[in-house]
């Protein structure tokens, strides 16, 4: 249910929590955002719902870490050997 209201002449809209439907372009700009971290939001976020938020704090905490180090944060260790050069002076 929308309802308006005027503060300090601006007129803010208050939504009930589950009253509003969000379009396809409303995630996928609050989940690049996030994956990004630039910070840009559409300012419907507090009205989405629990597990919208969450995957948005998991979108933020890949985003902000990067794809690159999580890749290489699961490589498997294998047995590799080093050689050294050595030469006499």
């Amino acid at each position: 249910m929308l309802t308006s209201v005027i503060k300090d002449r601006v007129k803010y809209v208050e939504y009930a929590e589950g009253s509003i439907k969000f379009s396809f372009v409303d995630y996928v700009l609050e989940a690049m955002s996030a994956f990004t971290t630039t910070g840009f939001s559409s300012r419907m976020t507090p009205y989405y719902s629990i597990g919208s938020k969450i995957i948005l704090l998991i979108l933020m905490y890949v985003g902000r870490i990067g794809p690159l180090t999580l890749s290489t944060m699961f490589q498997s260790k294998g047995n590799e050997k080093y050689y050294y050069v050595e030469e006499d002076v």
